[in-house]
């Protein structure tokens, strides 16, 4: 399990190389002020804790793209998602994130210092779990979590789940589970007050759908719908993962249109193509982005 821990510590650092060091752009938006500020905030924080146990590294141009799209076009979702729930007058009903395979990303924390009467849910294995709960234990990044809310946090602390409670009834829980058991995942989500509401309901996925075999991520999607989707109005599933042939034309996709005014993805997507090609060749390249 050291390899997946690895791997979810590598996805946060590529992300901070890319708005940290790169300095894309992220969330041009007005509206989504809050959640960039408190998202990069969060970003630079945790990759400096100590409990990360590696410095930033600076990546390839390439891979700074690529990471600066996906999680631009993930916050967008959750910043129309939020907006389609708001009233006129600015109050928007409770609503519920669950994002699957969150890894380390801060997403879910930034949404819960940045919007209100929101119920973040993330999943991950239990090894990701634990270490994100020692790195939310810091002080540094507990002091930013209270501050930001400006109110008392409890912590609960159980077998399968971890979870901050905000005096203004916003919450964020860690779920301990695998994706690809999911009669103990639904016992876990079932037992969930916030999921049995009927709450609007974001259901995220970023690149993790990709890694679990056919059978499984269709189970999942299916339970996943038919029980919190279908029963809750306004609710939506967004998936970014890798769905159809490779010669799609990848000028058409979500990525591109959600980030419209952004000088990479044009970029990124003219040159991923050649690179996967000479990935494919068996002759070892010399040229490096």
């Amino acid at each position: 399990m050291d390899s997946v821990i690895r791997t979810a510590k590598d996805a946060l650092q590529a992300k901070a190389s890319a708005f940290l060091s790169a300095k894309y752009s992220l969330c041009q938006d007005d509206e989504g002020i809050d959640l960039r500020n408190n998202y990069l905030k969060l970003l630079e924080v945790i990759c400096a804790a100590e409990e990360m146990g590696t410095n930033l590294g600076r990546q390839s141009p390439l891979v700074n793209a690529g990471y600066a799209i996906r999680t631009s076009t993930m916050i967008k979702q959750l910043l129309s998602f939020t907006k389609y729930h708001r009233s006129d007058d600015g109050i928007c009903a409770p609503l519920n994130i669950v994002v699957l395979g969150a890894g380390f990303d801060v997403m879910g924390l930034a949404a819960l210092l940045s919007l209100e009467n929101i119920h973040v849910i993330e999943i991950d294995l239990p090894p990701i779990v634990a270490a994100k709960k020692a790195i939310l234990s810091n002080p540094k990044i507990r002091k930013i979590l209270a501050t930001n809310q400006k109110e008392t946090v409890t912590t609960d602390d159980q077998e399968h789940l971890w979870r901050l409670t905000y005096a203004s009834g916003s919450s964020y829980t860690l779920i301990s589970g695998d994706l690809q058991e999911l009669p103990t995942l639904k016992e876990t989500l079932s037992a969930l007050p916030v999921l049995n509401n009927q709450s609007s309901t974001l259901v995220l996925s970023e690149l993790v759908l990709a890694y679990i075999p056919p059978e499984h991520s269709d189970a999942l999607l299916q339970w996943l719908c038919s029980n919190f989707l279908h029963n809750s109005p306004g609710s939506a599933l967004v998936l970014y993962e890798p769905i159809g042939k490779t010669s799609v034309d990848v000028h058409g996709c979500l990525a591109v249109s959600v980030t419209q005014g952004y000088k990479y993805p044009q970029t990124y997507f003219d040159r991923f193509p050649a690179k996967l090609e000479r990935r494919r060749s068996p002759q070892k390249s010399t040229t490096y982005d």
